[in-house]
This record gives structure tokens, C-alpha cells and sequence, in this order.
């Protein structure tokens, strides 16, 4: 398991696995495709709903990953 580090995100590496995701000022937001959470092993709630980044143009979310433990750091 590796966690790499660049100006604008981090990757987590494991193996051919690979999940990116953004950091930002006193924020911090998780995206992923529902592929990719099926191969972490994340069950995805059902949540209606849809999300809007900046510049892009708001999209229907498929579902919620709840009680994810996350740790940061070596």
C-alpha cells in the first residue's frame, strides 16, 4: 500500500489499484466510480441525490460509502 503525494491530490496505490482523490482547502471530498469501490470492498448505500464540482456541471450520485475508516500518513 502506497500513498503518493502531488500539488493537487494524493493516490492511493495498491498493486494495480489505484483511487485518486482531492484535498482542498478545509475540505475534503471523496469520489470514485462504483467500480472502484466494489474492488475496495465498500458497500454503497443507496443515496438520491446529485453532486456539482467546481467547472463542471452537476451529476446524479449512485450511492454513499458510510463508516469508511481513512488514515493519512506513514
Amino acid at each position: 500500500m502506497k500513498l503518493y503525494e502531488s500539488p493537487s491530490s494524493l493516490t492511493y496505490g495498491s498493486g494495480w489499484q489505484k483511487v485518486e482523490y482531492s484535498c482542498g482547502y478545509r475540505a475534503f471530498n471523496l469520489f470514485m466510480s462504483e467500480g472502484a469501490a466494489h474492488k475496495l470492498g465498500l458497500k454503497i448505500e443507496d443515496e438520491p441525490g446529485r453532486i456539482k464540482t467546481v467547472n463542471l456541471e452537476s451529476v446524479p450520485i449512485k450511492g454513499v460509502a458510510k463508516g469508511v475508516d481513512l488514515q493519512l500518513g506513514t
